[in-house]
């Protein structure tokens, strides 16, 4: 064969498929498509110059192996927020920007509520303690105790050493002028206090306190009458051996005990016994101070006004406090309707004092049917006038307030 054979059978070129054997078609694949003719060159510069190929026109394969994808680049944008555009530039939209921004402003005017909120409770907090403290300072100077002029105060006793020379009768009587005794040391803590204090007035001078055997020798007792036992003592050797028949009167001599002559003179220290006052208006019984007020109240603002005094409404839990009340209130208004401090509002037909304790069966005044639970409003007690008698809480009544005297702490 010559080489015009050998070109026609590598290269074969058809000019339409009708001229196409049958099993060719079949082999290939194709269709009844026309296949157009193209020369050797034409085919060569096809195949070797892909790039010329538009992107359309790029078989799957090559578009995969140049790594290119119709998919637009969208690396580094949040998701959902971002769009491919021609050229798969990255643009985050202005809508998420704004609600993002709009989140921001939300969030920070919550904490900031918050901040504001959490700060005002704060405040009314500490109000209502200042509140509450200045209540509980006001209802102590009502109540509270203090020693006369020039007195110290140790375990609710006032003590004073004077700087004056007198005897031991002298001293006492200037004691009870001021409402007290000379001194009595009768434990380690007191004893110890007493030095300390004449001290202060004279280091180591000699001070009558109030211990003696006048009665009957070698028989000590303190001023008040009572022995002085044997618990405790601060004798110096000797100081007590009755040897000397004038030595009925003990004083300090240094740091010690020591009887001497009661007609000799010698500085001295004096006790007074705290004891309390009610606050103005109110009368004594029981170490608890009482008031019927003129004034018409709900039993709930009568309770406060008590308050406002230190106490509460008063709790006649026996028949002696009781029979105090009635004469109390029938001072300002014989007879008269007075709340006191018994309810039964939490519970229908259990009755408690205000200070919350049961009222119990020990004691009672009730009138016939006075607390029979008929009238569901009838919770709060008062004298009908000598007996309880539950009454609507709402309604106005007099009132008795009650103060518990109590001491200022001790040193």
């Amino acid at each position: 064969m010559d080489e015009t054979v050998y070109e026609d059978g590598d290269f074969p070129s058809w000019s339409s498929a009708a001229s196409q054997p049958a099993d060719l078609n079949h082999a290939t694949g194709t269709s009844d498509v026309p296949v157009f003719a193209m020369d050797e060159t034409d085919f060569y510069e096809d195949v070797d110059s892909p790039s010329e190929l538009s992107a359309a026109s790029r078989p799957a394969d090559l578009n995969t192996a140049t790594g290119t994808s119709d998919k637009p680049d969208t690396t580094g944008c949040i998701p959902g927020s971002c769009r491919g555009s021609s050229g798969q530039s990255k643009v985050c939209t202005s809508d998420m920007m704004k609600a993002s921004v709009v989140v921001t402003i939300v969030l920070f005017c919550c904490m900031l509520g918050a901040i504001f909120f959490l700060a005002d409770v704060a405040q009314l907090i500490k109000s209502r303690l200042e509140k509450e403290k200045e209540k509980e300072k006001e209802t102590m100077q009502h109540t509270e105790v203090t020693c006369p002029g020039g007195y110290q105060k140790y375990r609710k006793v006032c003590y004073k050493a004077f700087d004056t020379m007198k005897t031991f009768n002298e001293s006492a009587k200037t004691c009870l002028a001021d409402g007290g005794t000379l001194a009595m040391p009768r434990d380690s803590g007191i004893n110890a206090f007493l030095i300390a204090l004449k001290n202060g007035v004279k280091m180591n001078g000699d001070f009558w306190f109030g211990l003696h055997d006048q009665r009957e020798e070698g028989e000590w007792e303190w001023v008040d009458g009572t022995a002085l036992g044997t618990s405790y003592n601060a004798w110096s050797p000797g100081g007590n051996d009755g040897r000397d028949f004038e030595q009925d009167c003990a004083m300090y001599w240094g740091i010690q005990w020591f009887g001497w002559n009661c007609v000799l003179e010698d500085r001295f220290i004096c006790q007074v016994i705290l004891t309390v006052t009610c606050p103005g208006g109110y009368q004594k019984y029981r170490k608890v101070c009482y008031k019927a007020f003129d004034t018409m109240k709900t039993f709930n603002e009568s309770a406060k006004t008590c308050l406002a005094d230190g106490g509460t409404l008063a709790m006649p839990r026996d028949s002696g406090i009781n029979a105090f009340l009635i004469a109390l209130k029938n001072g300002v208004k014989m007879n008269g309707d007075f709340w006191f401090g018994l309810h039964d509002q939490r519970e229908e037909g259990e009755w408690e004092w205000v200070d919350g304790t049961a009222l119990g069966t020990s004691y009672n005044a009730w009138s016939p049917g006075g607390n029979d639970g008929r009238d569901f409003e009838q919770d709060c007690a008062m004298y009908w006038g000598i007996q309880w008698f539950g009454w609507n809480c709402v309604l106005e009544d007099r009132f008795i307030c009650q103060v518990i005297l109590t001491d200022s702490p001790g040193k």
